[in-house]
C-alpha cells in the first residue's frame, strides 16, 4: 500500500534558504547576525501574543471564573516558554546559545527595559503602520465593548 522507505528520496537540506525570522533564534554576534525584529521583544513571540490577549481580556471582565479562565493563556505562556528555554539551552527540539539567552528574554519587553536590546533599533524595525492600525482597532473594540456595557 506504502511504498518502503528506502525508495523514498532525502533532500539535501544545507543550501536550502531559511524562512524569514528563522536565523534570529539562534543567530548570535559572533556568526554575523543579530538579533532583530519581534526576538527583541520576547524569545517567544506566539505564545505572549495569545497570553497577552487572554490577559487583556480577563482584565476587562468582572467575573471571577472568567478571569481564571482568561488568564491560563498567560499562565501557559510563562511556564511553556520557561520550558521550551530549559529544552533548548540543553539542545532538545532547538539551540538557544549562552549569547542569545543573555541578549534577549523569555518575558515581553524585559531585555529593552533592561538595556540588553536597543528601543531606538527596535522602533526603526517596526512597521509604524501596522503599529497604527491595531492601535485604531484596539481603540475601537474597546468603545464598542464600552458602549454595550454602559
Amino acid at each position: 500500500m506504502f511504498p518502503p522507505l528506502s525508495s523514498l528520496k532525502s533532500e539535501d537540506r544545507s543550501s536550502a534558504p531559511e524562512a524569514p525570522g528563522s536565523a534570529a533564534v539562534g543567530a548570535t554576534p559572533s556568526s554575523g547576525q543579530e538579533i532583530a525584529g519581534i526576538k527583541r521583544v520576547t524569545r517567544h513571540p506566539s505564545l505572549w501574543s495569545l497570553g497577552l490577549l487572554g490577559a487583556g481580556t480577563a482584565l476587562s471582565t468582572p467575573f471571577a471564573p472568567e478571569i481564571v479562565f482568561f488568564s491560563m493563556p498567560c499562565v501557559f505562556a510563562f511556564i511553556g516558554g520557561a520550558h521550551q528555554d530549559y529544552r533548548h539551552r540543553r539542545g532538545w527540539g532547538g539551540s538557544l546559545t549562552p549569547e542569545v539567552d543573555e541578549q534577549t528574554s523569555h518575558v515581553p519587553f524585559v531585555a529593552l527595559v533592561k538595556g540588553r536590546q536597543s528601543w531606538e533599533e527596535a522602533w526603526h524595525e517596526l512597521k509604524q503602520e501596522n503599529a497604527a492600525a491595531a492601535m485604531v482597532l484596539g481603540v475601537v473594540c474597546a468603545l464598542l465593548r464600552l458602549r454595550r456595557i454602559i
